[in-house]
């Protein structure tokens, strides 16, 4: 008999969790689907949902014995976990602490599954070893502070984290900060990310009904049914990471432009010390003169759109739009308050950048 999981008393077992843990469990032998369930304080279809997805992974066998269906990995196959060194473990026990995954906010999705992790990375650590990284864990700390409450929107988020995997088509009930109705939209949704503008858990991914890569907030999201359609991912499209290093910048999506700054006094200072963006660069710098401050020149390839409008008035008035001619128009309008809103749909990325089909 498996020992109650102490989040059994949740009312549907976290997917991420019962991933993580599950093999482990059947490493020691065929298990019951009743016991994972009672172990996991889940319900039987999410077991057997979360069995049908790992057995992608690993060769885990389905036999039935009576009315009682039980879980086992096949003969001739040995689950392995991974053999971590202590100073491995340390790095990742430290890095849990530093990005607050780890469950310091309770209003963070994944809180519960953090908490349990870092307990059990401690628990394979020397005493000298655990007792250094408290006093580290004391000294280390993030900015990036979620301020939203995701506990309520678990399931839709490993709805859409099963969708991305599978590379599924959605079908969403979705509520913009522009109308209080819900619409319906089929989604192709790519990954997920956490924003620290506003600090938010998004999604990107085509949209059906803007017809272009657009973010969706989790949060807002009503209702989540998946399709029997598939999609296919833009052609340039390698990780998520390196999809938002392109085509995402302070906030906002939209396709990538080359852009050449001018900073001053002070301001320039700090762009030759801090890397604002991976393809910042200086490309020339002018020391200060009797009467002339100094300047910097960076440039860089990020998404335009809002997001690179907003930081370029953030810095200003020691900030000058060397190129592209259009957006330092643009600026100038902002300065004079001749500039009009634009829409997203002015910036983000069209096709033939993300490409969709129909399995």
């Amino acid at each position: 008999m498996l020992p109650v999981s102490p989040q059994a008393d949740s009312k549907r077992g976290n997917l991420t969790r019962l991933a993580i843990e599950l093999p482990l469990l059947l490493a020691s032998g065929f298990k019951s689907k009743s016991e994972l369930a009672k172990h996991f304080g889940c319900d039987k279809k999410t077991i057997k949902r979360l069995v049908d997805e790992l057995s992608f992974h690993y060769r885990i066998t389905e036999e039935k014995r009576g009315r009682e269906v039980f879980y086992g990995f096949a003969d001739g196959y040995t689950f392995r976990p991974p053999a971590l060194k202590p100073a491995e473990v340390a790095a990742l026990w430290l890095a849990q602490k530093a990005v607050l995954m780890d469950g310091s906010s309770p209003r963070w999705p994944l809180s519960q599954d953090g908490r349990s992790l870092l307990e059990k990375l401690r628990a394979t650590l020397p005493p000298a070893l655990a007792a250094h990284l408290g006093e580290l864990a004391a000294v280390y700390g993030t900015a990036l502070i979620p301020a939203k409450d995701y506990t309520p929107h678990v399931e839709t988020l490993n709805q859409v984290l099963t969708a991305a995997i599978r590379k599924q088509r959605i079908e969403i009930e979705y509520v913009s900060l522009g109308s209080q109705r819900p619409k319906t939209r089929h989604y192709d949704p790519y990954g997920l990310y956490f924003d620290p503008n506003g600090g938010t858990l998004k999604t990107f991914g085509y949209d059906s009904r803007r017809r272009g890569i657009v973010t969706l907030a989790v949060d807002h999201m009503r209702r989540v049914t998946l399709l029997e359609e598939r999609f296919t991912l833009p052609p340039d499209f390698t990780s998520v990471q390196s999809y938002l290093e392109r085509y995402h910048f302070n906030g906002f999506f939209g396709t990538p432009v080359r852009v050449r700054l001018r900073f001053f006094g002070v301001t320039s200072q700090v762009f030759r010390e801090r890397q604002h963006h991976v393809t910042q660069r200086i490309v020339n710098y002018t020391p200060a003169t009797r009467g002339r401050p100094e300047t910097v020149d960076i440039e860089m390839t990020v998404a335009r759109g809002r997001g690179l409008e907003r930081f370029i008035l953030s810095w200003l008035p020691e900030v000058e739009v060397l190129a592209p001619a259009a957006l330092r128009q643009r600026i100038e309008a902002c300065c004079t308050g001749r500039a009009r809103v634009l829409p997203p749909s002015a910036y983000r990325p069209q096709p033939p950048v993300a490409v969709n089909e129909r399995a």
